[in-house]
């Protein structure tokens, strides 16, 4: 289903393609379609191949878009600090995570030891999502500080960036506790995982609508 949602989201984007023109948002509806593919590919992708997956391609793809279009769309330079500082970090996460799971991924690349070794990936995981969720969580913020600063808060339901901004606090902050669960709950409440796995992908739908929404109020300024 989301890789689906995705792909709607883009069009929709696509179809209200001329607001775009002139803003760094022109690129949105591409991401989308994208994103939509990855999600769709990574069905593929069986237990610890599927952590890898998303680890070192969809996350890096997903994450670096998002503090990079914020960083394009922020209105002074000392906006723009906190978002060089959301890109610092998230290369940090990455170094140190690998650095401290490092025999690990040498069992896994070098020795081919990937299903003996499923647990410490999980929560390798884990760690990196939930960081990177953090660092999106500061720029969000950031985000909603400048607009009630700024002349952005006249008009901010028709500012795309609230919409997408409002989607990824839907999904990505109430998924949060989940996703630092979840494999401990399918290993052990495997009824109360399968729960909350369908109430993800309910918010990840709200997500993609709440995209949807912002391509359509959205007004060039």
């Amino acid at each position: 289903m989301p890789s689906a949602l995705a792909v709607v989201s883009s069009l929709v984007g696509f179809y209200n393609y001329r607001k775009l023109k002139g803003t760094y948002w022109i690129t949105f509806p591409y991401y989308l379609f994208f994103q939509g593919f990855l999600d769709n590919l990574g069905g593929y992708f069986n237990g610890s191949w599927n952590i890898l997956y998303y680890t070192f391609i969809v996350y890096p793809y997903l994450y670096l878009y998002y503090i990079w279009i914020f960083k394009k769309n922020a209105v002074s330079s000392s906006y723009n600090k906190i978002y060089n500082i959301a890109f610092l970090l998230f290369f940090v996460n990455y170094i140190i995570l690998l650095l401290l799971y490092y025999n690990n991924f040498y069992n896994i690349f070098i020795l081919g030891n990937i299903d003996v070794i499923h647990n410490d990936i999980s929560s390798f995981d884990i760690y990196l999502e939930n960081n990177t969720k953090i660092i999106l969580f500061i720029i969000i913020i950031t985000y909603f500080y400048e607009i009630i600063s700024t002349s952005k808060i006249l008009y901010f339901y028709q500012d795309l960036q609230f919409w997408v901004c409002l989607g990824l606090i839907l999904f990505e902050l109430f998924t949060f506790p989940y996703n630092t669960f979840k494999f401990y709950l399918f290993e052990n409440f495997k009824d109360l995982g399968t729960k909350m796995f369908y109430i993800e992908k309910a918010l990840c739908a709200l997500m993609y609508f709440s995209f949807i929404t912002g391509f359509i109020c959205m007004k060039k300024r």
